[in-house]
């Protein structure tokens, strides 16, 4: 590595870093997309939380009466509140059904796919209102979106509760971790029995205040618990696939073994410590400190979205307030900062030429980036002399949208970007995504994805070629044979000046813009009101930053 000085930050902020948005080279600037400033009726405001409860299911709240934090009850040893209901209610599982998002997507799939409403509310309430679901499908009925949009009965209230304490905590241990529990296929029995992760618990008080019976169940630690969401498959085709993403990886066994709770349940305090406290307020005498206590913050990638929520804490009608909402946005930081490893590994001269090999590595038991397809991680590396750019790819607009040097857009809502090893061109970008497809071209809806156009989200640590689980794990449009839990990518630079400075940043979106493109395609009251929403969280934002000179 000749001539190079490297210098690492890491930056991590709420908007987007270096690039001058929405201006090329000249000055030059692209049109607005479709999205912005739709005409039309928005959706109104969701209903704010009430309590709500049926045969099986009660609200939050019933549980928040004894399990929130009081003096020395439910506080880690800085005096913190490491209460279930405090962390649990500014995650994305507390808003699942109030997630703007969500709601303008499967408005849009209702608005495309009038004939299936039945269908398409049953098949995705059970992960997003699951209490209400799981009660009203015993019943041979289904939560409606106009139950989530509008009404007011006490069934509605339970499903805006999202995915809440008394759904996962009455989770049964059969099936968990095998095809029978996925797509929300989990058994909750009629007992009205809680699981917890302790031996012994005392059942009186809990019985008194809500009638539940806890009991141990170490299956609440269990991925398949996790797993029964966390992987949704139509036909052949893997929406999410997050659990069989870890289960084919080398954090099932040996010396990376770590579960989903062990990340997004942490049992240790923000200073790493591991928690032990007393669990419940009631009885107020009596009750010994326990551990391991997991912390309920969910922590994943889904920055955009809880601060689009912070934004729009009254529309949304959310328990969290506003600062709750971007506290739990600065932990999904957090938690991508852990997620990846970049390096530069090398930075040298030949032929006249500059060339740099930049290197991300996953560090999770899962793809990066995972879960639901709209998210996306790219390069940004941006070579300047003084003030003059020799050389920029990965550059992106005011609207969030990947552009080249003159700022125009290269990643259109019918785009496949190929999967690069050599980026030697303003107008490439190396875009680690997933891309659905229906048979005739980049999938419009889910519903009617079939195939996978582009997989080259990056594997998890130990993907295994002949798991049980890759099939509906694979990578595919990559023809890297390198490629893997860890991706190089090289870019060179033609005829550069005597001395440059390059920056270079890995970027990460929630909600890449071509899916607004697709909400605005049929623009529902719903999709309307969260493209209004989404315009000043549009922007990505850098998790890695890194600078070279030479």
């Amino acid at each position: 590595m000749l001539g190079i000085a490297v210098k690492r930050a890491i930056v991590f902020v709420l908007a987007a870093c270096s690039s001058t948005p929405g201006l090329g080279p000249d000055g030059g600037t692209a049109a607005p997309p479709v999205w912005v400033g739709l005409a039309g009726d928005r959706m109104a405001p969701l209903p704010p939380f009430a309590s709500g409860r049926s045969d099986r299911f009660v609200t939050s709240e019933a549980c928040a009466q004894c399990h929130s934090a009081g003096t020395n009850v439910q506080r880690d040893a800085s005096g913190r509140d490491v209460s279930p209901p405090a962390s649990w209610r500014a995650s994305m599982m507390a808003n699942a059904a109030r997630d703007p998002f969500y709601l303008a997507q499967v408005s849009y799939e209702l608005a495309l796919h009038p004939e299936r409403k039945d269908a398409i509310e049953a098949a995705c309430t059970p992960c997003h209102a699951p209490a209400a679901a799981v009660d009203l499908a015993a019943g041979g009925g289904h939560v409606t979106f106009s139950d989530l949009a509008s009404a007011s009965t006490p069934m509605a209230h339970l499903a805006r509760d999202g995915v809440t304490c008394s759904l996962c905590h009455q989770i049964g241990a059969k099936g968990l971790g095998t095809d029978a529990s996925f797509d929300a296929r989990f058994e909750i029995g009629t007992s009205r029995v809680i699981y917890g992760p302790h031996a012994s618990p005392l059942a009186l008080p809990m019985q008194t205040f809500v009638n539940y019976t806890p009991a141990q169940g170490l299956h609440i630690g269990d991925s398949g618990l996790c797993g029964s969401c966390h992987t949704v498959i139509t036909g052949q085709f893997v929406e999410q696939g997050a659990y069989l993403e870890w289960a084919n990886s080398d954090f099932l066994v040996g010396t990376k073994a770590a579960t989903c709770q062990s990340c997004h349940v942490p049992q240790t305090d923000e200073d790493g410590k591991p928690i032990t406290t007393i669990l419940s307020l009631q009885p107020s005498q009596g009750l010994s400190p326990r551990n391991p206590i997991g912390r309920h913050v969910f922590a994943g990638g889904n920055v955009q979205l809880l601060s689009v929520m912070a934004d729009n804490r009254d529309w949304t009608g959310s328990q969290a307030n506003a600062l709750e909402l971007l506290g739990a946005a600065s932990r999904a930081q957090q938690a991508l900062k852990g997620a990846v490893r970049m390096t530069i590994d090398r930075a040298s001269r030949a032929n006249g030429g500059l060339a740099i090999d930049v290197s991300v590595e996953n560090q999770t038991g899962h793809k990066f980036p995972t879960g639901y397809p709209s998210r996306r991680a790219w390069l940004h590396v941006r070579a300047t002399d003084g003030d003059r750019v020799v050389f920029e790819s990965g550059a992106w607009d005011s609207y969030g949208r990947v552009v080249d040097r003159n700022g125009l857009p290269i990643d259109g809502r019918d785009t496949v970007r190929p999967h690069l090893d050599i980026v030697d061109s303003d107008s490439r970008a190396q875009i680690w995504e997933m891309v659905p497809g229906d048979g005739t071209g980049v999938a419009r809806s889910l519903l009617s994805a079939t195939t996978i156009l582009k997989d080259d989200r990056l594997l998890p640590s130990g993907w295994n070629k002949n798991g049980p689980w890759s099939g509906l794990t694979a990578p595919a449009g990559v023809s890297d044979a390198n490629f893997g839990s860890r991706d190089t990518v090289t870019y060179r630079i033609a005829n550069p000046p005597s001395h440059v400075h390059v920056v270079v940043e890995l970027v990460f979106q929630s909600v890449r813009p071509s899916e607004l493109e697709t909400l605005a395609e049929r623009p529902t009251p719903a999709a309307r009101s969260f493209l209004d929403m989404i315009q000043k969280r549009s922007d990505p934002f850098a998790i890695a930053r890194l600078t070279v000179d030479n």
